[in-house]
């Protein structure tokens, strides 16, 4: 296997370090951006180029562009496919190992000028560029995540609250209410840092063309819900409709186990806002389906019937939203 300059391969676990293999040796390096910063800035200038799965690991991609580096792509299914056939072990070594060797497979092990490359938007199957269509995807999940993040912390922050009073009041603590004024404040705070986020994402969802001209004319989704649309779902590659149900969690739990958690939980709420709101179309069709479920399963509990209506209700939604994303 021929060594190609500062090409790399990278893969990533949740919670543990990021794998680099160079086409000879491999490194790991801490998921922390002060350590992905610090392995950037080793390069003194120069280029390289980095090669991962598609999805996962926006943080690198996104600080590895932003340096002027080249960041390529590959569908997680097509190293599983190259895993599977060479009765390989997954690890994050072996999969790092495994892009490396997808690359030279597909550019004939030999150097090539990433430059023009991308200018033209020519890339060797099965890799595609992270653009810049890309940068603003992985700026909205970054931020839809703390969002989230810090939208639990402050519900975990209130319940501690509720029972820190409490357990004050018994132990017979006298001005019980000047003790939590403290925490409230720190809630107050994380609540205005919340609402910071949100206009945020509001601004950036303007750079999208699926927000402008499709979700942010649908009553019922705001801002977050449409950052978490489209940075969850990005702009992975999938093979079919059943692909794209099957990353959003729209299978049983014993075929498989590896979906988007956030994506899940996204459409929920989605299918909460139609009937909410009564989102015209929406709405409609989510009656239609309890109307046709109850009919047909006359036995079923009137919860059974509002629970297949909204399953069914969101892989619609999600059937239609890939199609105006373009796959």
């Amino acid at each position: 296997m021929t060594t190609q300059d500062n090409i790399y391969s990278a893969d990533w676990a949740v919670k543990k370090n990021i794998v680099i293999f160079d086409g000879e040796k491999a490194r790991s390096i801490s998921p922390t951006i002060e350590a992905i910063e610090k392995f950037l800035a080793s390069f003194d200038g120069g280029k390289a180029t980095f090669l991962f799965e598609a999805g996962g690991a926006d943080v690198f991609k996104l600080l590895a562009f932003r340096a002027g580096h080249a960041v390529m792509q590959i569908p997680g299914r097509r190293v599983k496919e190259s895993r599977d056939s060479q009765v390989t072990e997954k690890s994050d070594e072996n999969d790092a190992r495994l892009l490396w060797q997808l690359w030279q497979e597909n550019n004939g092990g030999g150097a090539m000028n990433l430059l023009p490359l991308l200018a033209n938007e020519i890339v060797p199957a099965p890799f595609y560029a992270f653009t810049e269509d890309d940068k603003n995807i992985a700026e909205l999940q970054i931020l839809f995540r703390e969002h989230e993040k810090l939208k639990q912390e402050i519900v975990r922050e209130k319940n501690r609250l509720i029972a820190f009073k409490r357990r004050f009041e018994v132990a017979a603590v006298e001005d019980v209410g000047k003790i939590a004024e403290s925490a409230k404040t720190a809630i107050k705070a994380k609540e205005k840092a919340l609402a910071l986020i949100k206009a945020k994402l509001g601004k950036k969802l303007k750079a999208h063309k699926i927000w402008n001209g499709y979700l942010s004319k649908i009553k019922g989704i705001g801002p977050v819900i449409g950052a978490g649309l489209i940075g969850e779902i990005g702009s992975r590659q999938f093979a079919s409709p059943e692909s794209l149900r099957h990353y959003a969690g729209m299978i049983p739990k014993s075929e498989s186990t590896e979906f988007n958690r956030f994506l899940k939980v996204i459409l929920y709420h989605v299918i909460e806002g139609f009937i909410k709101h009564r989102t015209p179309g929406w709405r409609e069709k989510y009656d239609e389906l309890k109307s046709y479920y109850a009919s047909k399963h006359p036995d079923w509990r009137k919860g059974k019937i509002d629970s297949y209506a909204k399953k069914l209700l969101a892989r619609i939604f999600l059937d239609n939203y890939g199609k105006k994303r373009g796959g």
